[in-house]
């Protein structure tokens, strides 16, 4: 049978660091966004060159920030599994020792035939 000890307080405190760290992610890249678009803008008369920016940059322009969404999204669900599989097992604990309290104990050894 395995066993495990969940760490909840461990783990949480692991995602105190992580969430500042997706905020800051999502800055710089709403920042790196801003800038990459301004780009566009200045290229002038090079209506070719701005186009051919403009192209590549409209499918990347994004990436940093969903890319904090994601680790922020992550975070949050593996907290939230962290605490339910935590009170859950508490549960489980106090169920299974409510059981065991109410069953009657054995008169008699019981009898195995082979």
């Amino acid at each position: 049978m395995t066993s495990f000890d969940l760490d909840v307080d461990g783990v949480l405190e692991v995602l105190e660091k992580v969430w500042p760290e997706a905020d800051t992610m999502s800055e710089k890249g709403s920042q790196a966004t801003t800038n990459g678009n301004a780009i566009e803008g200045q290229c002038g008369t090079a209506a070719d060159v701005a186009a051919a920016f403009s192209a590549l940059w409209s499918s990347r322009s994004e990436v940093g920030t969903r890319a904090a969404d994601y680790a922020q999204a992550c975070a949050d669900a593996v907290g939230m599994a962290s605490a339910a599989i935590s009170d859950q097992d508490d549960l489980m604990d106090d169920n299974a020792g409510m059981a065991l309290s109410s069953v009657d104990p054995v008169q008699q050894p019981l009898k195995v035939h082979v």
